[in-house]
């Protein structure tokens, strides 16, 4: 019996990424992340990141996740 093998991945988000543009800015470096908050965009990238996650049951029993805690990871995973 051989043991399968496991792929590692590196797992990283970045919770802000895509907020600027839902509110016609152009991106969220600096004092951005805080106008597009302002004007009432919300992080989606976290969410995102686990419906593409959750959809391959079965594909995910090989793969070790390395993250990071909360939203910049491991809340998706």
């Amino acid at each position: 019996m051989t043991a399968a093998k496991v792929a590692k991945i590196g797992f990283l988000i970045n919770p802000i990424a895509g907020m600027g543009g839902r509110v016609g800015l152009k991106g969220t470096d600096g004092l951005a992340a805080g106008q597009a908050l302002a004007k009432g965009a919300a992080p989606q990238s976290e969410e995102r990141a686990g419906v593409c996650l959750h959809s391959l049951p079965g594909q995910l029993d090989n793969i070790q996740f390395l993250t990071v805690g909360g939203e910049m990871g491991e809340n998706a995973i």
